[in-house]
Parts: C-alpha cells; structure tokens; sequence
C-alpha cells in the first residue's frame, strides 16, 4: 500500500512538473507584440496614372508600401503550410531580402511569435516573397511551416502599362514600365475619377 501511494505521489509530481514546463514552454513562445493583417490599399492604378502624367517610366515602392501590399494579399487566405494560420504580420525590405515579425497559430491551439526571412524574386508578372528562415525566440524552426508569398502585382496595373523591369533597393522597390500611353486628357479625367 505504501509503495502504491509513493508511485501515485511521484506520478503525481511528474504531471505537475510536465504541465508546468508545457505551459512555461508555451509562455516562451507566445507573441510578444499584437500584429495584424490589416492594411491601407495601395492604389497602384492611381501610382501609375501619376507616373504616366509626369512622363517618368518608373515608380517606387517604399518599404511601408510593399508591407501593406503583403497584407492585403495575405488577408484573403492566412493559411500557411502544415496546419499553420497566419494571425498578424509586419514586413520590412532591406534590398532583395524582407524581415518580417509575424504571429501564427499552428493546429488551431498553440500562438507563437516569429521572425522570418524572405528572400524577394520578380517573377514576371507576379512579387513572390520565398521563405528562407522561420526563428521562434532563438529556436530555429524548418522555413517549411512558412508558405511563399506571391503577390500578383502585374494584374493591379492598368491593362495599357506592363512591368519591365523590377529592382529591389535597400527600403524600396523600384518598378520600369513599358507603355503604350493613352491620350493624356484621358489619363488626366482617370486619375480624378479615382481620387
């Protein structure tokens, strides 16, 4: 009888210290900083039709600019791979790679803060955002629970400009075109039109 009592108190003890050490482990990777995927619209169209009228063949997109085009895209499906859902997220460009601090869910159950790195392509027509690290605190994580991020920035332009060339900067992006320019009075009454 005494012998069962001891191995009921030392189960006992090993439950508790196993909860306790999950609970502190899920403490340690909670999100530090409330994010989200809310995000302003950038009117590229608008960008565009300002371009056309100064003559210029080129536009830039700041850092904060990229940032909310991401999120917006993302806000339409914040699944991410193996059960991972994407609740907030922050981006920042610096040249071809992009930082971000992002909060995810994974199984529905556990939250965690992250920081992940991106690595920027142009793949004519679309901005894709290829996942190279994924770190929780100072765990490294497999970059597999991160999916790419393609964003489809050749169909947000005017069907009579196409993208031909993209260069990423240290804070921005910078975007050539190449246009088959409609009558300025046109691209004047347009730009007020969605203003």
């Amino acid at each position: 009888m005494r012998l069962l009592r001891r191995l009921f108190t030392v189960l006992l003890v090993l439950l508790l210290l196993l909860g306790l050490g999950v609970w502190g482990l899920i403490r340690y990777i909670a999100p530090q900083e409330q994010l989200g995927l809310d995000a302003p619209r950038v009117n590229m169209e608008k960008k565009v039709l300002e371009m056309a009228i100064e003559l210029k063949p080129e536009l830039t997109l700041t850092s904060e600019e990229i940032n909310h085009l991401i999120k917006s895209h993302l806000q339409k499906n914040p699944k991410l791979e193996n059960g991972t859902e994407l609740n907030g997220a922050d981006f920042k460009l610096n040249g071809s790679l992009m930082s971000a601090r992002v909060n995810l869910t994974y199984m529905g159950l556990v939250k965690m803060g992250a920081s992940a790195q991106y690595r920027l392509v142009w793949d004519k027509p679309n901005l894709r955002a290829i996942p190279e690290h994924l770190t929780v605190r100072s765990v490294n994580l497999p970059s597999e629970l991160l999916k790419e991020i393609v964003v489809p920035l050749g169909s947000e332009l005017p069907s009579w400009v196409e993208i031909s060339q993209v260069t990423f900067e240290d804070s921005r992006v910078r975007i050539r075109f190449q246009a088959k320019l409609p009558d300025p009075g046109w691209l004047i009454d347009r730009l007020k039109e969605i203003s």
